[in-house]
């Protein structure tokens, strides 16, 4: 078996029809499907040939390729692309699954028609031709598209090439080359050429018509055909549960050589060669009932072939065996050349697999070319049945032959599904998800299986489900569906219902927000069925429990299975806990599913599981704050909370100051709905004047079944309790968004880690509302999903954000799987990618060892095993290493024997199969102090366990899930292994120096290719006194930024210093301290968050008036122990003020007002950091002002001259110090004020847009001068308007200016391009990659318009031929490089002005 290869998918396109299911029908039905060759393929005379039904039609963009490049494509590219994929879908591996594994590509090509059509004529010719035309690229191609890293090329032995691409592919399995490998073989007819040629060769039929062995043959009939199949060994394929079409037992390849004349003539003595090495093995001889033949219907081959199958096989079989069966496909379809080996392996598989052998066309008896019956051959004329001989399998072989003599042969047997009792029965899972890339897509697959399951009703729904979920791609498709049935004719009445319905694409960016809500709505029996059916939630109820225990708090586990005690649904230290451990549990498993939120958000203690699930507290510092929370509510118990709902919230909260000290708001849930809480009878007051106040409008009123009235006066004895206990707790990374409903606003430093923030959680209102709006106003695009035992919120959500926002519930009352499905299948639908393969995990199971569930005694203890199953594997294995394990073993299959047998028995261990109706009577007759019950997944045994628990007190019981112990042991049993290969790295030796081999004299002359000797760099063990090679090594780009340096933004909140902070952000800064007088907006702050997102970084935004020296040496502090360890790197000063006026308008107090953000700021930054070692920036933003002077900015000039004079002061005391003289930019002051701008590009002073800045930036930081200025020019209007009128200027930037003019190559006609460069850049993308402008958007990527290298040379071209902008390649094929992006460039290169860096 470990040498088998598997055959798991097949994808087919053969005349008669696409796919396995029409070319079965063509088979069966005994079908010739020759026709005439049309017109438009070229001019023939009545010639007919076996033809494709829809020839060449082929969706380019599915396959990520151009319609420019498709048009140059061999059509038998496209039909390989095709069935690959075919052969892919139907062995249910998703593409992102096959992406990127050692998977080869074997295949089979001779045809070369379309490249001699397409080179006919020199002026077509593009660099397409050769990709589209190139043999080697037929199979690469299919490594391209689908990204498989294994061997890949084409094969040309002519008729044999399928099959000896076959053999390939398996030796490269087996040598470990590959882990899978698609292969087979394809051929088109574009052209007459290859029939003149066979025509004069006597080889091919006048009729067109293959005749195998048959007396009026008179050559083969050509035809096409593409046929690929994928392989995998078949140990691997048994471990991935892949369905098996068969298994390739031994392949085998020779060539005739010179022992026939001429090359083209069959070789008999070679035939014979061939099969006798695949036959040498006697068990092969007796087994194999079938061979498919090369047999094309002619003369010469046809007998040669047969004479050589009845010496080697038919004659040497067991005489019991009858007559061998041979056939050809080449009667149904003609001869398909370089596709005939794959497409007879295939027919041999479908004959399998409908235990039939098909009819050979044209054949009788009368008019057979051999004498089948002294051959002992048999040639079957109709459809029979495939019966047994020999073993209890069905064996093939197959011969192809290649006219130039290269012959090859397979054994192919069918696989046998071994018959496995289930020990255990699964919850079927009905959810069937389908998706696609369009809506017509979708619509049809919803109609193909429809139509499949209606043709046949015997269909298993769970593995349908299975195969749709885990077994087809769905993670770039647009357009979902999942389809929820408990039966297969539910699902043809959904799947009916969904027909020609047309379907919404999944959202763009969807944000899931997980809200967890607070008190008074738990009940009895509240995630029971989870906790029975989910092994992901039991385990996470579990370790919470295991962490309530360190409190000796009572068994959240045994609480839920048992409804709890009517007494302890009051008791918050009871309902609180068992609440949290239900939305961490039911949180556990939708992230284990693959449904992850970026926000989360909790409603009153709601909010300790919120925390916990954003990452922020640990599962043991939530625990401890749930725990001290729910015990010290204990002690402040009675009063009420009213629910207030239909009446506006300002309403309710006139009538309060009556009830001053007696009545608090609890909670604002939203606009018109709000909590009250407090005193009873004062509460009860409130509730009959309201109902008398609001008689007309729809109140709604409800008592809370809570036992205490939180967040209110009644609160204040326990607040000083609850800071001290629970202390300050450990502060973690978030994995999402955190929002805080004390606050109302996203999470702040400080909250959610202090006791004294959880005081304020207990006692202040819920400002609910306000939470979900600061999250409404924080991203688009939001779907909240509930996380709790029931629907609780939704209603306040859609009162606050509309009746169209998604709110979704997790669990329902006694409908847990149900609703909890339910919400899976919506958020798949609009756009989650949820982990089917975890959804369905435990659907297969597989027995690996049992060793880790045992421990070993070194006293001889006695272990019991029931086992209705006496020579079980599972039983065999267990008994073994309990008896090497030192335990003394005894097994019973019978209950009656049990009662003697397990006195003073340690431990008994029950093995499945059982039923759970008779554990009562196993456990009444066992007397042991711990019993195991070994079960599957999914099964409905916990309450029987639980019943005999809580009525036992001697035995404890366990229930041990076999998949979980499997995994686990695997590690286990290779860990010495693993062991021993790290040993043997040897890594506790010294690092091996890198030593420069001698060599004799080292002469580049210009590049290591054509040197006549050369240096080599190698690993020494030891100390070398040899000199380092001499190679010269590219220089590393310089890293500007470090992931773990600190960078501090003053002014970093808008303007040039937000800019500032995205740019760090973007090259790598790994965290970023903003210090600015006011506090970040809405908008800033999530601007922020998204620049955390994208780039994983950290972001501290401190306010901080960094005039104030005490304020600066506080925010230095707080930034230290924040990013604690990681020292602070650099310091950018971007702080301004304006205030202009004439010199003789400017009083002291103007020349304060400016000069103390840049002066004071500098100086009080510079003595925060002097003594720190680590500063590689100390970058102050200056301005043109004072480098070329502004009558109107006297005060400006000379506060940003200090800020000039001072970097060069810290620089020549050995400082980091660097000032930046920036020109005109569009941002702060100057955004969207058009006639500024206008003014000062009169006077040659041009706008630097934001990629401009951050290019300019970047130079001068990699230069670091200690003054540089950054502005751009228009060197005519400085000129003209400014120097003209400035003799001290003209004399200092003459000479500048006249340089920028001479070097100024943009022409005047080209501005009116700027005007249009969008639309010119649509133009060209439009003729260039034949797509549709209304199909471009702004976000459009140039890789999903096909532009690959040649693509983007011709682009270039074009841009450079029509606008004169010369674009680099490497931007072009930049995967992020948008048409935005695009356009945006060639802008920036068609303006006049230029940037210009003075170096001082």
């Amino acid at each position: 078996m470990d040498e088998d290869i598997a055959i798991i998918g097949i994808g087919c396109n053969f005349p008669g029809g696409e796919g396995v299911d029409s070319f079965w029908k063509v088979l069966v039905e005994g079908r010739n499907c020759v026709e005439q060759i049309p017109d438009e393929r070229f001019d023939t005379d009545e010639v007919k040939e076996f033809l494709f039904l829809r020839f060449n039609e082929f969706d380019y963009k599915f396959f990520g390729i151009n319609e420019a490049e498709a048009d140059y494509m061999d059509p038998q590219q496209k039909l390989l692309l095709q069935c690959a994929y075919r052969a892919l879908e139907d062995a249910g591996i998703p593409l992102e699954k096959v992406s990127g594994t050692r998977t080869g590509v074997y295949i089979g090509l001779m045809n070369r028609d379309y490249e001699t059509t397409l080179n006919n004529c020199p002026s077509t010719i593009t660099h397409y031709n050769g990709t589209g035309t190139a043999m080697s690229v037929a199979a690469n191609r299919i490594s391209f598209v689908f990204n498989l890293t294994g061997p890949s090329f084409s094969i040309d032995s002519a008729c044999s090439s399928s099959l000896v691409g076959l053999h390939s592919a398996c030796q490269a399995i087996k040598q470990g080359d590959c882990e899978m490998a698609l292969c087979g073989g394809v051929s088109c007819i574009l052209e007459p050429r290859v029939f003149v040629a066979l025509s004069k060769a006597k080889m091919i039929s006048p009729e067109g018509t293959s005749k195998p062995f048959c007396h009026t043959a008179d050559g083969y009939g050509r035809g096409e055909g593409c046929g690929i199949v994928l392989l995998k060994p078949l140990k691997k394929a048994l471990e991935d549960f892949d369905h098996i079409w068969g298994i390739v037992k031994k392949t085998v390849v020779n060539q005739d050589g010179h022992t026939v004349t001429p090359i083209t003539k069959p070789s008999m003595t070679q035939q014979e060669a061939l099969l006798s090495m695949i036959y040498s093995s006697e068990n092969y001889l007796a087994n194999v009932q079938y061979v498919e033949a090369h047999g094309t219907g002619t003369p010469a081959g046809d007998p040669v072939e047969a004479r050589s199958i009845s010496k080697i096989i038919a004659k040497a079989r067991p005489s019991s065996s009858g007559p061998l069966f041979i056939g050809s496909v080449k009667s149904n379809i003609g001869h398909t050349e370089s596709a005939a080996g794959v497409a007879g392996l295939i027919k041999i598989l479908l004959m399998m697999k409908h235990e039939t052998i098909v009819p050979s066309v044209f054949y009788s008896a009368e008019n057979s070319s051999i004498d089948a019956k002294s051959l002992n051959l048999k040639i079957p004329t109709r459809a029979e049945k495939w019966l047994y001989s020999g073993s209890m399998v069905r064996m093939a072989g197959l011969n192809s032959f290649g006219f130039g003599g290269t012959n090859a042969h397979a054994i192919i047997s069918e696989y046998v599904q071994a018959t496995v009792s289930d020990s255990h029965t699964l919850e079927p899972l009905k959810l069937l998800p389908m998706s696609a890339a369009t809506d017509q897509s979708l619509q049809l697959c919803i109609a193909d299986t429809y139509q499949r399951i209606s043709a046949d009703e015997t269909v298993d729904l769970q593995a349908l489900a299975y195969t749709a979920a885990c077994r087809r791609s769905h993670i770039s498709h647009k357009f979902r569906k999942v389809f929820a049935a408990s039966s297969v004719s539910e699902l043809k009445s959904l799947l009916k219902a969904s027909m020609n319905k047309k379907l919404a694409p999944t959202k763009q960016d969807l944000k899931l927000v997980f809200v967890f809500f607070g008190n008074g709505i738990t009940y009895r029996g509240m995630c029971k069925q989870l906790l029975r059916e989910e092994p992901a939630f039991r385990v996470k109820v579990k370790e919470v429990e295991n962490y309530f225990q360190k409190f000796r708090c009572t068994s959240i586990l045994q609480k839920i299975a048992n409804c709890y005690d009517d007494e302890d649904i009051t008791k918050p230290n009871v309902v609180q806990p068992l609440l949290f451990a239900i939305q961490v549990a039911i949180a556990h498993l939708l992230k284990n599913w693959g449904i992850r939120p970026d926000i989360v958000l909790g409603h009153s203690v709601g909010e300790v599981a919120a925390a916990h699930c954003s990452g922020l507290l640990s599962l043991e510092d939530a625990v401890k704050v749930v725990y001290h929370r729910s015990m010290l509510q204990t002690k402040v118990m009675g009063g009420r909370m009213l629910v207030v709902g239909n009446v506006p919230v300002p309403d309710v909260l006139e009538i309060l100051p009556t009830y001053t000290g007696k009545i608090c708001l609890a909670a604002v849930n939203s606009p018109i709905s709000c909590v009250l809480s407090g005193d009873k009878e004062a509460v009860d007051n409130v509730h009959q004047n309201l109902q008398s106040m609001f008689k007309s409008k729809n109140l709604f009123l409800h008592v809370l079944d809570v036992p205490a009235a939180y967040h209110s006066h009644m609160m204040d004895p326990i607040l000083g309790q609850i800071k001290d206990s629970i202390g300050h707790l450990t502060l973690n990374e978030k994995e999402c968004e955190l929002f805080s409903t004390v606050t109302g606003e996203m999470c702040h430093q400080g909250d959610f880690v202090t006791g004294e923030y959880w005081a304020r959680n207990i006692r202040k209102p819920v400002a609910f509302e306000q939470a979900i709006k600061s999250v409404s106003n924080h991203t688009r695009n939001i779907v909240f999903v509930e996380i709790g035992p029931r629907r609780a919120l939704q209603r306040n959500i859609m009162e606050i954000l509309g009746n169209d926002t998604t709110v979704l519930p997790s669990v329902h009352p006694d409908k847990d799987h149900e609703t909890m499905f339910t919400a899976v299948s919506k958020l798949f639908k609009l756009g989650v990618n949820v982990k089917w393969d975890e959804f369905y995990k435990g659907f297969e199971m597989e027995l690996v060892i049992l060793q880790c569930a045992l421990p070993k005694t070194k006293q001889q203890q006695r272990l019991g095993i029931f086992s209705t199953v006496h020579d079980s594997a599972l039983f065999n294995l267990l008994t073994l290493i309990a008896s090497r394990s030192g335990w003394s073993v005894f097994t019973e299959s019978e209950i009656s024997g049990l009662v003697q047998n397990t006195k003073q028995c340690l431990l008994f261990v029950i093995l499945p199969p059982y039923d759970c109706s008779i554990l009562t009577e196993i456990v009444s007759a066992v007397n042991a102090n711990h019993i195991i019950a070994v079960r599957g997944i999914r099964e409905q045994w916990y309450s029987t366990i639980d019943v005999m628990q809580r009525d036992s007190e001697r035995t404890y019981f366990q229930t041990l899930e076999m998949s979980k112990i499997f995994q686990k042991s695997r590690l286990k049993a290779y860990g010495a292994r693993l062991q021993k290969w790290l040993k043997g790295m040897h890594l506790h030796k010294a690092c091996p120096l890198i030593q420069r081999m001698p060599s004799q004299s080292a002469e580049h002359s210009g590049s290591y290719f054509n040197a006549r000797t050369l240096d080599l760099i190698a690993l020494a063990s030891d100390d070398s006194t040899s000199n380092e090679s001499a190679i010269p090594l590219l220089s590393r780009t310089k890293q500007l930024f470090s992931k773990r340096g600190v960078y501090i933004v003053t002014g970093g909140l808008s303007g040039l210093g937000f800019e500032t902070v995205k740019f760090i952000a973007h090259r790598s800064g790994g965290c970023i301290a903003t210090l600015s007088r006011s506090a970040p907006s809405e908008k800033v702050q999530e601007d922020i968050s998204s620049l955390q997102r994208r780039y994983g970084i950290r972001i501290l935004t401190l306010q901080c008036d960094v005039s104030v020296s005490e304020q600066v040496m506080e925010a230095i502090t707080v930034i230290g122990k924040h990013f604690s360890s990681y020292p602070v790197r650099g310091v950018f000063h971007s702080a301004a003020v304006l205030h202009d006026g004439l010199l003789e308008t400017l009083d002291r107090s103007l020349f304060q007002k400016v000069l103390q953000p840049k002066v004071c700021d500098a100086l009080n930054l510079h003595f925060a950091t002097l003594h720190r070692q680590t500063l590689d920036y100390f970058v102050c933003y200056s301005s043109i002002s004072s480098f070329i002077g502004n009558a109107a900015q006297a005060n400006y000039a000379a506060a940003n001259s200090f800020l000039d004079a001072f970097c060069h002061f810290r620089r020549n005391i050995g400082l980091a110090g660097q000032s930046i003289n920036w020109g005109p930019l569009k941002l702060g002051l100057l955004m969207d004020k058009d006639n500024f701008q206008k003014f000062l590009e009169t006077k040659g002073l041009m706008i630097m847009d934001v990629s401009e800045i951050h290019e300019a930036l970047e130079n001068c930081l990699l230069d670091n001068y200690p003054q540089q200025v950054v502005c751009k020019f228009n060197f005519r209007n400085l000129k003209n308007h400014v120097l003209s009128q400035n003799v001290s200027l003209k004399f200092r930037l003459s000479a500048l200016v006249e340089e920028g003019l001479k070097n100024k190559v943009v022409e005047d006609s080209r501005l009116n391009v700027q005007l249009s460069v969008g639309d010119c850049v649509r133009q060209i993308l439009n003729e260039i990659c034949c797509v549709d402008t209304d199909d471009l958007s702004d976000e459009t990527a140039l890789t999903a318009l096909g532009i690959d290298s040649m693509l983007a040379m011709t682009l270039q071209n074009r841009l450079f031929q029509e606008i004169g902008v010369n674009i680099p390649l490497v931007a072009l094929l930049d995967p992020n490089s948008t048409l935005s992006s695009l356009t945006e460039f060639v802008k920036q290169n068609t303006d006049e002005g230029s940037e210009i860096s003075v170096n001082l």
